[in-house]
């Protein structure tokens, strides 16, 4: 399992669709959903990583570092708070949606620690022997949140020129933007002890 735009892209159209039909508290609404949405799809991202260290201080350690469906966490609530802080904004406009919303997502994907891995491979001892050994480790994603901001730019720009489909532009902009900021981002991981060491990879 990976992640798969189109899952998210589903569930930002039903919550723009719902918006359609609510007459109060919308800001909250779609800001809670929205957070929320992006806090499942980024649970389906799987990592790998290059890990290398060392234990005790003298055997070498390098292997592969793993995280499956559920290793990378984010919290929704302060998302949802800095979404709707951006969508009640006052005298908000396109530019101030685009850019807080890439800044709110990159925060929220930012935090450290906030990934688990496993990582398995060898180490060596001084002497030269060679054994299979295995930890785990605690990630940190960093990304380039124009990826967010340039696409929700011309999206914008498309919307104002057309008269029926914005939300199904905007829900598929959305989704596809975010999963490219995520699998253009970097991961990178310090192993726990007893391993002392790193790891830098990616998520998709």
């Amino acid at each position: 399992m990976a992640l798969v735009d189109s899952t998210l892209e589903t569930a930002l159209f039903t919550i723009f669709s719902n918006m359609n039909n609510i007459t109060n508290n919308g800001d909250r609404y779609m800001a809670k959903n929205v957070a929320l949405a992006i806090k499942n799809f980024v649970l389906t991202a799987t990592v790998s990583t290059t890990d290398v260290g060392t234990v005790s201080g003298t055997s070498s350690y390098s292997g592969k570092g793993t995280g499956n469906p559920g290793c990378f966490v984010i919290d929704e609530s302060q998302l949802e708070t800095d979404l709707f802080n951006s969508f009640t904004k006052e005298n908000v406009t396109d530019e101030d949606i685009k850019n807080d919303m890439a800044t709110s997502i990159n925060d929220a994907l930012s935090e450290s620690n906030i990934i688990s891995t496993d990582t398995s491979g060898n180490l060596t001892s001084p002497s030269g022997v060679v054994s299979e050994y295995s930890g785990t480790g605690k990630g940190t994603f960093s990304g380039t949140k124009t990826i967010i901001s340039n696409k929700l730019s011309d999206t914008f720009a498309e919307m104002r020129t057309i008269k029926s489909g914005g939300n199904e532009l905007f829900a598929k902009d959305l989704a596809e933007a975010i999963g490219d900021f995520i699998r253009n981002g970097t991961i990178t991981v310090q192993l726990d002890t007893p391993i002392t060491g790193t790891g830098v990879g990616s998520a998709a």
